[in-house]
Protein backbone atom coordinates (compact mmCIF):
# COMPACT_ATOMS: atom_id res chain seq x y z
CA UNK A 1 0.00 0.00 0.00
CA UNK A 2 2.50 2.21 1.00
CA UNK A 3 4.99 1.40 -2.08
CA UNK A 4 1.85 2.26 -4.27
CA UNK A 5 1.35 5.32 -2.36
CA UNK A 6 4.95 6.62 -3.07
CA UNK A 7 4.72 5.56 -6.50
CA UNK A 8 1.81 7.26 -7.63
CA UNK A 9 3.33 10.50 -5.85
CA UNK A 10 6.67 10.19 -7.67
CA UNK A 11 4.62 9.66 -10.90
CA UNK A 12 2.87 12.91 -10.69
CA UNK A 13 5.84 14.48 -9.14
CA UNK A 14 7.40 13.75 -12.27
CA UNK A 15 4.94 14.97 -14.62
CA UNK A 16 4.74 17.78 -12.82
CA UNK A 17 8.13 18.59 -13.05
CA UNK A 18 8.45 17.75 -17.08
CA UNK A 19 5.46 20.36 -17.74
CA UNK A 20 7.50 22.98 -15.90
CA UNK A 21 10.75 22.29 -17.74
CA UNK A 22 8.84 21.78 -20.83
CA UNK A 23 6.77 24.78 -20.41
CA UNK A 24 10.39 27.13 -19.50
CA UNK A 25 11.91 25.61 -22.33
CA UNK A 26 9.25 27.05 -24.84
CA UNK A 27 9.11 30.58 -22.81
CA UNK A 28 12.59 30.98 -22.89
CA UNK A 29 13.74 29.30 -26.14
CA UNK A 30 10.93 29.38 -28.66
CA UNK A 31 8.52 32.11 -27.80
CA UNK A 32 10.33 34.17 -25.36
CA UNK A 33 8.75 37.70 -24.70
CA UNK A 34 10.85 39.90 -26.52
CA UNK A 35 10.77 37.95 -29.47
CA UNK A 36 7.02 38.88 -29.94
CA UNK A 37 7.50 42.79 -28.82
CA UNK A 38 10.39 42.94 -31.79
CA UNK A 39 8.07 40.90 -34.28
CA UNK A 40 5.41 43.24 -33.83
CA UNK A 41 7.92 46.28 -33.84
CA UNK A 42 9.05 45.33 -37.20
CA UNK A 43 5.45 45.50 -38.45
CA UNK A 44 4.79 48.57 -37.50
CA UNK A 45 8.01 50.39 -38.81
CA UNK A 46 7.56 48.94 -42.01
CA UNK A 47 3.87 49.39 -42.52
CA UNK A 48 4.47 53.27 -41.08
CA UNK A 49 8.01 53.55 -42.75
CA UNK A 50 7.78 57.38 -44.84
CA UNK A 51 9.84 56.28 -47.73
CA UNK A 52 11.12 52.73 -49.65
CA UNK A 53 14.55 53.50 -48.19
CA UNK A 54 13.13 53.46 -44.47
CA UNK A 55 11.07 50.56 -45.40
CA UNK A 56 13.67 48.28 -46.35
CA UNK A 57 15.69 49.07 -43.57
CA UNK A 58 13.20 47.56 -41.34
CA UNK A 59 12.80 44.61 -43.40
CA UNK A 60 15.99 44.45 -43.06
CA UNK A 61 16.02 44.36 -38.83
CA UNK A 62 17.18 40.89 -37.55
CA UNK A 63 15.14 39.54 -34.55
CA UNK A 64 17.19 39.04 -31.65
CA UNK A 65 18.40 39.81 -28.47
CA UNK A 66 19.41 43.32 -28.40
CA UNK A 67 22.50 44.33 -26.14
CA UNK A 68 25.12 47.17 -25.21
CA UNK A 69 28.06 46.90 -23.04
CA UNK A 70 28.76 49.89 -20.84
CA UNK A 71 32.44 49.44 -20.43
CA UNK A 72 32.60 52.96 -18.07
CA UNK A 73 29.67 51.31 -15.83
CA UNK A 74 30.99 47.30 -15.88
CA UNK A 75 27.32 46.62 -17.04
CA UNK A 76 25.16 44.59 -19.71
CA UNK A 77 22.35 46.40 -20.58
CA UNK A 78 20.07 44.34 -22.61
CA UNK A 79 16.29 46.00 -22.20
CA UNK A 80 15.90 47.27 -25.72
CA UNK A 81 15.02 43.49 -26.36
CA UNK A 82 11.65 44.68 -25.44
CA UNK A 83 12.13 48.22 -25.53
CA UNK A 84 12.72 47.80 -28.95
CA UNK A 85 11.51 51.13 -30.67
CA UNK A 86 12.83 53.52 -27.37
CA UNK A 87 14.51 55.85 -29.92
CA UNK A 88 12.36 55.96 -33.15
CA UNK A 89 9.43 58.49 -32.47
CA UNK A 90 7.51 56.39 -35.17
CA UNK A 91 6.55 54.15 -32.35
CA UNK A 92 5.61 57.35 -29.84
CA UNK A 93 1.94 56.25 -29.54
CA UNK A 94 2.04 52.47 -28.87
CA UNK A 95 1.54 51.16 -26.09
CA UNK A 96 4.51 49.51 -23.49
CA UNK A 97 7.44 48.30 -23.81
CA UNK A 98 7.33 49.43 -27.94
CA UNK A 99 7.01 52.90 -27.47
CA UNK A 100 9.78 55.36 -27.87
CA UNK A 101 11.07 57.71 -24.88
CA UNK A 102 9.22 60.27 -23.82
CA UNK A 103 10.80 63.88 -23.95
CA UNK A 104 14.04 64.51 -25.50
CA UNK A 105 15.89 62.68 -22.72
CA UNK A 106 17.64 60.55 -24.86
CA UNK A 107 19.17 63.53 -27.12
CA UNK A 108 21.96 63.82 -24.04
CA UNK A 109 21.47 60.23 -22.85
CA UNK A 110 22.14 57.88 -25.64
CA UNK A 111 21.31 54.67 -24.85
CA UNK A 112 24.43 53.54 -26.16
CA UNK A 113 26.33 54.96 -23.75
CA UNK A 114 24.09 55.18 -20.59
CA UNK A 115 21.97 51.96 -21.29
CA UNK A 116 18.34 52.49 -19.31
CA UNK A 117 19.52 50.51 -15.70
CA UNK A 118 21.83 54.00 -14.41
CA UNK A 119 18.33 56.22 -14.57
CA UNK A 120 15.80 53.51 -14.00
CA UNK A 121 17.57 50.95 -12.12
CA UNK A 122 15.82 46.92 -12.79
CA UNK A 123 18.30 44.57 -13.97
CA UNK A 124 20.04 45.04 -17.17
CA UNK A 125 21.13 41.15 -17.73
CA UNK A 126 17.33 40.20 -17.95
CA UNK A 127 15.47 39.21 -21.10
CA UNK A 128 11.92 38.81 -19.53
CA UNK A 129 9.75 41.07 -17.36
CA UNK A 130 9.69 39.99 -14.29
CA UNK A 131 13.13 39.54 -13.63
CA UNK A 132 14.07 42.63 -15.63
CA UNK A 133 11.51 44.96 -13.49
CA UNK A 134 12.50 43.01 -10.13
CA UNK A 135 8.83 42.28 -9.37
CA UNK A 136 8.19 39.98 -6.69
CA UNK A 137 10.72 39.44 -3.45
CA UNK A 138 11.66 36.32 -5.38
CA UNK A 139 13.77 37.89 -8.32
CA UNK A 140 16.18 38.56 -5.51
CA UNK A 141 17.35 42.44 -6.86
CA UNK A 142 18.07 45.00 -4.31
CA UNK A 143 16.97 47.59 -6.86
CA UNK A 144 14.10 47.02 -8.99
CA UNK A 145 12.92 49.21 -11.54
CA UNK A 146 11.88 53.12 -10.29
CA UNK A 147 8.23 53.75 -10.31
CA UNK A 148 7.89 56.94 -12.13
CA UNK A 149 6.93 59.30 -9.20
CA UNK A 150 10.10 58.18 -8.13
CA UNK A 151 12.32 58.60 -10.99
CA UNK A 152 14.41 61.26 -10.41
CA UNK A 153 16.12 60.10 -7.85
CA UNK A 154 18.63 58.70 -10.27
CA UNK A 155 19.15 62.31 -11.65
CA UNK A 156 21.86 63.28 -8.69
CA UNK A 157 23.94 60.72 -9.67
CA UNK A 158 25.01 62.93 -12.67
CA UNK A 159 23.58 66.64 -11.74
CA UNK A 160 23.47 68.65 -9.54
CA UNK A 161 20.34 69.14 -7.06
CA UNK A 162 20.38 73.00 -8.09
CA UNK A 163 21.12 72.54 -11.86
CA UNK A 164 18.27 69.68 -11.88
CA UNK A 165 15.84 72.77 -10.06
CA UNK A 166 15.73 74.21 -13.06
CA UNK A 167 16.12 71.55 -15.71
CA UNK A 168 13.35 68.88 -15.34
CA UNK A 169 14.28 67.59 -12.39
CA UNK A 170 11.50 69.90 -9.91
CA UNK A 171 10.89 66.79 -8.04
CA UNK A 172 13.60 65.86 -6.26
CA UNK A 173 14.62 68.98 -6.05
CA UNK A 174 11.45 70.12 -3.81
CA UNK A 175 12.03 66.45 -1.81
CA UNK A 176 15.73 68.00 -0.86
CA UNK A 177 14.16 71.71 0.13
CA UNK A 178 11.99 69.39 2.60
CA UNK A 179 14.70 67.20 4.00
CA UNK A 180 16.55 70.90 4.76
CA UNK A 181 13.31 72.50 5.96
CA UNK A 182 12.08 69.92 8.36
CA UNK A 183 14.86 69.00 10.52
CA UNK A 184 15.48 65.87 9.01
CA UNK A 185 19.66 66.09 10.43
CA UNK A 186 18.20 66.73 14.27
CA UNK A 187 17.80 62.41 14.43
CA UNK A 188 19.92 61.54 11.27
CA UNK A 189 23.65 62.27 11.09
CA UNK A 190 24.97 62.37 7.09
CA UNK A 191 28.29 63.16 6.40
CA UNK A 192 29.49 63.72 9.92
CA UNK A 193 26.90 66.12 10.84
CA UNK A 194 23.31 65.58 12.53
CA UNK A 195 22.15 64.23 15.21
CA UNK A 196 22.28 60.25 16.63
CA UNK A 197 18.53 59.57 17.29
CA UNK A 198 18.34 57.57 13.66
CA UNK A 199 20.04 56.05 11.50
CA UNK A 200 22.94 57.32 9.53
CA UNK A 201 21.39 58.34 5.72
CA UNK A 202 24.93 57.91 4.14
CA UNK A 203 24.37 55.77 1.61
CA UNK A 204 20.72 54.74 2.50
CA UNK A 205 19.42 54.96 -0.95
CA UNK A 206 22.05 51.95 -2.14
CA UNK A 207 21.26 49.78 0.97
CA UNK A 208 20.16 46.24 -0.17
CA UNK A 209 16.33 45.36 0.82
CA UNK A 210 17.55 43.36 3.85
CA UNK A 211 18.42 46.87 5.37
CA UNK A 212 15.11 47.43 6.20
CA UNK A 213 12.30 45.34 8.05
CA UNK A 214 9.44 44.44 5.42
CA UNK A 215 6.72 42.76 8.33
CA UNK A 216 4.62 45.84 8.16
CA UNK A 217 5.21 46.91 4.77
CA UNK A 218 1.82 46.98 2.86
CA UNK A 219 1.46 45.74 -0.58
CA UNK A 220 5.32 45.30 -2.52
CA UNK A 221 8.31 44.69 -0.46
CA UNK A 222 9.89 47.27 -2.08
CA UNK A 223 12.82 50.04 -0.59
CA UNK A 224 10.85 52.38 -2.05
CA UNK A 225 7.52 51.09 -0.63
CA UNK A 226 9.34 51.01 2.73
CA UNK A 227 10.55 55.17 2.78
CA UNK A 228 7.15 55.85 1.43
CA UNK A 229 4.82 54.43 3.85
CA UNK A 230 7.52 54.82 6.88
CA UNK A 231 7.14 58.57 6.12
CA UNK A 232 3.47 58.45 6.02
CA UNK A 233 3.27 56.74 9.28
CA UNK A 234 7.12 55.79 10.60
CA UNK A 235 5.54 53.64 13.94
CA UNK A 236 3.21 51.42 11.80
CA UNK A 237 6.42 50.35 9.69
CA UNK A 238 9.19 50.85 12.11
CA UNK A 239 7.30 49.93 15.69
CA UNK A 240 10.00 51.21 17.81
CA UNK A 241 10.63 54.61 15.76
CA UNK A 242 11.02 57.94 17.40
CA UNK A 243 10.41 59.77 13.85
CA UNK A 244 7.65 63.08 14.34
CA UNK A 245 6.16 62.88 11.15
CA UNK A 246 3.75 65.78 9.69
CA UNK A 247 3.48 64.99 5.96
CA UNK A 248 1.11 65.58 3.36
CA UNK A 249 0.86 62.25 0.27
CA UNK A 250 2.71 64.41 -1.82
CA UNK A 251 5.25 65.57 0.58
CA UNK A 252 6.16 61.88 0.95
CA UNK A 253 6.53 60.83 -2.46
CA UNK A 254 9.04 64.06 -2.79
CA UNK A 255 10.57 63.05 0.66
CA UNK A 256 11.35 59.36 -0.73
CA UNK A 257 12.46 60.38 -4.04
CA UNK A 258 15.30 62.52 -2.36
CA UNK A 259 16.31 60.44 0.12
CA UNK A 260 16.37 57.28 -2.45
CA UNK A 261 19.03 59.19 -4.34
CA UNK A 262 21.20 59.12 -1.12
CA UNK A 263 23.26 56.30 -2.70
CA UNK A 264 27.29 56.03 -2.40
CA UNK A 265 27.80 54.24 -5.50
CA UNK A 266 30.12 56.27 -7.68
CA UNK A 267 29.46 57.19 -11.10
CA UNK A 268 32.49 57.76 -13.71
CA UNK A 269 33.34 60.97 -14.22
CA UNK A 270 32.53 60.80 -17.50
CA UNK A 271 29.13 60.72 -17.23
CA UNK A 272 28.79 63.65 -14.54
CA UNK A 273 27.13 66.46 -16.67
CA UNK A 274 29.23 69.36 -17.23
CA UNK A 275 26.41 72.28 -16.33
CA UNK A 276 26.10 74.71 -19.25
CA UNK A 277 23.18 76.46 -17.61
CA UNK A 278 23.22 78.17 -14.56
CA UNK A 279 21.80 76.46 -11.57
CA UNK A 280 18.85 77.51 -9.88
CA UNK A 281 19.15 78.13 -5.98
CA UNK A 282 16.57 79.40 -3.39
CA UNK A 283 16.93 82.69 -2.45
CA UNK A 284 19.70 82.95 0.24
CA UNK A 285 18.54 82.64 4.00
CA UNK A 286 19.69 83.34 7.36
CA UNK A 287 22.27 81.19 7.94
CA UNK A 288 21.25 80.71 11.70
CA UNK A 289 17.63 79.82 10.52
CA UNK A 290 18.92 77.66 7.45
CA UNK A 291 20.65 75.47 10.29
CA UNK A 292 17.55 75.50 12.48
CA UNK A 293 15.55 74.07 10.18
CA UNK A 294 18.45 71.85 8.92
CA UNK A 295 19.00 70.27 13.13
CA UNK A 296 16.37 71.95 15.31
CA UNK A 297 12.35 72.35 13.30
CA UNK A 298 11.94 68.33 13.72
CA UNK A 299 11.73 68.16 17.54
CA UNK A 300 11.21 71.89 18.62
CA UNK A 301 8.64 72.98 15.28
CA UNK A 302 8.35 76.84 15.06
CA UNK A 303 9.77 76.79 18.96
CA UNK A 304 6.67 79.50 20.14
CA UNK A 305 4.88 76.97 22.20
CA UNK A 306 5.76 73.28 24.26
CA UNK A 307 4.78 70.44 22.61
CA UNK A 308 3.77 67.53 24.53
CA UNK A 309 4.63 63.97 22.50
CA UNK A 310 1.80 61.91 23.40
CA UNK A 311 3.86 59.00 22.04
CA UNK A 312 6.84 58.76 23.96
CA UNK A 313 5.25 61.44 27.10
CA UNK A 314 7.95 64.09 26.63
CA UNK A 315 7.69 67.58 26.41
CA UNK A 316 9.32 69.58 24.09
CA UNK A 317 10.10 73.03 25.21
CA UNK A 318 9.22 76.53 23.45
CA UNK A 319 12.67 77.56 23.07
CA UNK A 320 11.61 80.39 21.25
CA UNK A 321 9.19 81.28 23.72
CA UNK A 322 9.96 85.04 25.15
CA UNK A 323 9.42 83.83 28.78
CA UNK A 324 12.19 80.99 28.39
CA UNK A 325 14.51 83.42 26.49
CA UNK A 326 14.07 85.97 29.22
CA UNK A 327 15.26 83.53 32.33
CA UNK A 328 18.16 82.04 30.28
CA UNK A 329 21.76 83.70 29.24
CA UNK A 330 22.98 83.21 25.47
CA UNK A 331 26.18 81.10 27.23
CA UNK A 332 23.55 78.61 28.71
CA UNK A 333 22.10 78.07 25.72
CA UNK A 334 25.72 77.53 23.86
CA UNK A 335 26.34 74.61 26.46
CA UNK A 336 23.06 73.07 26.49
CA UNK A 337 23.38 73.21 22.57
CA UNK A 338 27.35 72.33 22.19
CA UNK A 339 27.11 69.77 25.38
CA UNK A 340 23.16 68.45 25.15
CA UNK A 341 21.03 67.80 28.30
CA UNK A 342 21.72 64.42 30.37
CA UNK A 343 18.17 62.45 30.48
CA UNK A 344 16.19 64.04 27.38
CA UNK A 345 16.20 63.00 24.01
CA UNK A 346 18.65 66.50 23.45
CA UNK A 347 22.61 65.17 22.47
CA UNK A 348 25.09 67.02 22.00
CA UNK A 349 25.78 69.15 18.87
CA UNK A 350 29.64 70.50 19.33
CA UNK A 351 31.74 69.76 16.65
CA UNK A 352 33.17 66.45 18.15
CA UNK A 353 29.63 64.85 18.32
CA UNK A 354 27.31 66.60 15.80
CA UNK A 355 29.74 68.01 13.54
CA UNK A 356 28.41 72.35 14.40
CA UNK A 357 31.15 74.64 14.90
CA UNK A 358 31.15 77.47 17.95
CA UNK A 359 30.19 79.81 15.32
CA UNK A 360 27.23 77.76 13.88
CA UNK A 361 25.86 77.42 17.62
CA UNK A 362 26.29 80.68 18.09
CA UNK A 363 23.91 81.81 14.36
CA UNK A 364 21.46 79.70 15.84
CA UNK A 365 21.48 81.03 19.34
CA UNK A 366 21.02 84.48 17.04
CA UNK A 367 18.00 83.09 15.03
CA UNK A 368 16.53 82.19 18.15
CA UNK A 369 17.10 84.84 20.05
CA UNK A 370 16.59 87.31 17.32
CA UNK A 371 13.55 89.24 18.97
Amino acid sequence: MYNRFYSWLLLIGSVVFVVYSVRAIYTDNISPEWMKYQEKYKKLVIKRAPDEKTRNLAKEFKIGIQQVYLSKLNQVDRCMSCHIGVDNEMVSDVDQPIRSHKGDYLKNHPPDKFGCTICHHGQGRAIDIRNAHGIGLDTHWDHPVLPTEYMQSACPSCHSMGWLAGNGGDKIAKGETIFRKRGCLGCHKMQGRGGILGKKLDGVGSQPIAYFPMAHVRGEKTVYAWMKQHFDDPRNIVPQSEMIADLTDEESILLTTYVLSLSDEEIPKEYKYREETPSVQEQPEDPGEAMYNLYCVGCHAAGTESVYDEVFKRTIPAIQNPSFLAAVSDKYLHTVIAEGRTGTPMTSWKEAAAGLRPDEIDAIIRYITRN
